[in-house]
């Protein structure tokens, strides 16, 4: 027998609220955000390895696997910033977006134009630093779960993800400055290398980062930590998966 129209707004009162519309888009996105930490990842080592074979007469080249790296990174990032964006309808979303485009622009000017990728990588930085520090106002202080509540223990290992997330991103910050007022390091320079293994160190902790994200996202589902204290009935608040 087909609802009335007031059973069937009885019947949406009654679920659950959820910190997201999808759960599918949500796990796409955490893959999505995994994949790009992995590159970042791979990019950064990549770069720690020609930093160290390259001289000061190598032949410049630019195209190179750290290159490649860099910008699957940054569009993989563009594309979890806009599956967060549709899922969550939070808007903070699109410094995600943005980061990651101005880290794949970062990638494409990375061995042509060192000036050029420096302030993209400055931007892309600042952007992430805001995202992560969504995060955190999100989880460490807009958010309140009462005692009895089973997903206390998720919300410490969020907590822990975002503070991972956060240091990567103030890293990435504080490298950007260093880079952008210096002049471009000669091949094979303690600088480069110094700078290439800090990007290594964020890479860990921006994976580290992502693998919690997919695993609350999994153990939590679209729900999230909607209907605590400080979270908005639907889809306002920051989500278990922290994406």
């Amino acid at each position: 027998m087909p609802l009335h129209g007031a059973e069937i707004e009885s019947e949406k009162q009654a679920l659950p609220p959820t910190s997201h519309k999808s759960y599918k888009v949500l796990i796409i996105s955490n893959l999505f955000f995994v994949l790009a930490s992995t590159f970042y990842l791979a990019a950064a080592a990549y770069d720690v390895q020609e930093n160290k074979t390259a001289t000061a007469t190598s032949t410049v080249t630019n195209l190179t696997p750290s290159v490649v790296l860099q910008i699957l990174g940054g569009l993989a990032f563009v594309v979890v910033g806009l599956l967060d964006l549709y899922n969550t309808q939070k808007k903070v979303h699109f410094f995600l977006t943005l980061a990651g485009l101005f880290a794949a622009l970062r990638g494409f000017y990375l061995k042509s134009n060192y000036q050029l990728s420096s302030v993209f990588n400055m931007l892309s930085a600042h952007l992430f630093l805001l995202e992560s520090l969504d995060w955190i106002y999100s989880h460490f202080v807009k958010l309140k779960l009462d005692d009895n509540d089973s997903r206390k223990s998720s919300l410490l290992v969020a907590e822990a993800g975002d503070a991972f997330f956060f240091l990567g991103a103030l890293m990435d910050c504080i490298f950007s400055w260093i880079d952008i007022f210096k002049a471009p390091p000669p091949p094979g320079s303690a600088q480069g290398l110094a700078s290439a293994s800090g990007d290594v160190v964020s890479g860990i902790l921006w994976l580290l980062a992502a693998l919690i994200s997919t695993v609350l996202a999994c153990r939590l589902g679209k729900q999230g930590f909607a209907g605590a204290s400080g979270e908005g009935a639907s889809m306002t608040a920051a989500s278990g998966s922290m994406a």
